[in-house]
C-alpha cells in the first residue's frame, strides 16, 4: 500500500513539472533580434531572384547615418572610421566627415 501512494505522488509531482513547463513554453514571447526577423523576411520572399532587395546602413564618424537600399548591396569603413560608404545597386553614398 505504502509503495502505491509513494508511486501515485511520484507521478502526480511528473505530470505537475511537465504540465508547468508546457504552460510555461506557451506564454513565453518569441523575442527574435532584427536579423532574425530580417532573416526570416528573406526567407519568406522564396528564391526566385525577381524582387529580392537588401539594405546596409553605417554610422559615420561625425555620427550620421547612411544607408541605402537594392538588389545588390555593400559597405566599408576603414579602420579609423573616417571613410566610409554604402552602395546599392553601384550607387554610392558616401560619409561626408
Amino acid at each position: 500500500m505504502k509503495k502505491r501512494v509513494l508511486s501515485g505522488l511520484f507521478a502526480l509531482a511528473l505530470l505537475a513539472t511537465a504540465g508547468f513547463g508546457v504552460n510555461k513554453s506557451m506564454k513565453s514571447n518569441a523575442d527574435l533580434s532584427d536579423l532574425a526577423l530580417s532573416n526570416v523576411e528573406a526567407l519568406a520572399q522564396g528564391e526566385s531572384g525577381g524582387g529580392s532587395t537588401c539594405s546596409v546602413k553605417i554610422t559615420c564618424l561625425d555620427g550620421a547615418e547612411i544607408s541605402c537600399s537594392g538588389t545588390s548591396c555593400r559597405y566599408t569603413r576603414d579602420e579609423s572610421h573616417t571613410i566610409g560608404y554604402v552602395c546599392c545597386d553601384d550607387n554610392y553614398t558616401y560619409c561626408q566627415g
